[in-house]
């Protein structure tokens, strides 16, 4: 299947390398349960009045404006004000932004990672164009992955609007080649300059030229194939 990004031969000098052999880094491919955002709120609507036991409790699918019980449930921790939400998702590959601990003086400590979900390339609704945005750096939300196949990495895009926590014992190394595969130092920075952009701090004026001289070069080897950038 032919990629829609741009592969230009020394832009970037390694885009991958082979992830920690033990735990995990900053910028390393990895597994979550990704999960879309629930909208409608739908909510599970347990029944605690049928069983004072709870060892068996109805539930419905409901909403949180419409449920009809407001019980707490003993036997599932869940407070008079707390839900269990149902909510759609999938495992996904993601790259880890940060990583540090709960430290919240009312709940165990726990460690935790902020990550970015990927989202492959290939539905035929995905435009060349607007991956190619994507890859010169003209969506702030977005930032493109080239294909690797040495390491199995599908042509993608992180998508910073869904970047979620996700607790240590979610996650799962991304080793569909064997081992656990990392961005490079070189392209993680880029990542980083882009989630900057995105999350609308403030960048040196060498990190801004640094992804224009690479947007621009994308783009116009893009239009030099015959790809129309509108």
């Amino acid at each position: 299947m032919a990629h829609k990004g741009i592969e230009i031969p020394g832009l970037v000098n390694t885009y991958y390398e082979v992830g920690p052999s033990k735990g995990y880094e900053l910028g390393q491919i990895v597994w979550i349960p990704a999960l879309y955002t629930n909208k409608d709120k739908v909510i599970l609507d347990i029944d605690i009045s049928s069983d004072p036991t709870e060892q068996a409790l109805p539930a419905t699918l409901s909403t949180v404006d419409n449920r009809k019980y407001k019980f707490p449930v003993k036997s599932l921790n869940l407070a008079s004000n707390e839900y269990l939400f149902v909510t759609k998702g999938k495992m996904r590959p993601a790259i880890i932004l940060t990583e540090g601990f709960t430290r919240w003086p009312t709940n165990p400590s726990e460690q935790i990672f902020l990550c970015a979900p990927l989202y492959t390339l290939d539905k035929a609704k995905i435009s060349q164009q607007f991956v190619l945005n994507a890859q010169a750096f003209k969506l702030p939300s977005k930032f493109y992955l080239r294909p690797f196949p040495l390491y199995r990495v599908e042509e993608s895009i992180a998508r910073f609007e869904y970047i979620q926590t996700v607790d240590i014992y979610a996650l799962s190394p991304y080793k569909e080649c064997g081992h656990p595969v990392t961005l490079s130092q070189e392209f993680f920075a880029l990542l980083k300059i882009q989630l900057t952009r995105y999350l609308g701090g403030g960048l040196t004026r060498e990190d801004s030229d640094i992804v224009n001289v690479y947007g621009d070069i994308i783009l116009d080897e893009a239009r030099n194939q015959g790809v129309k950038i509108p």
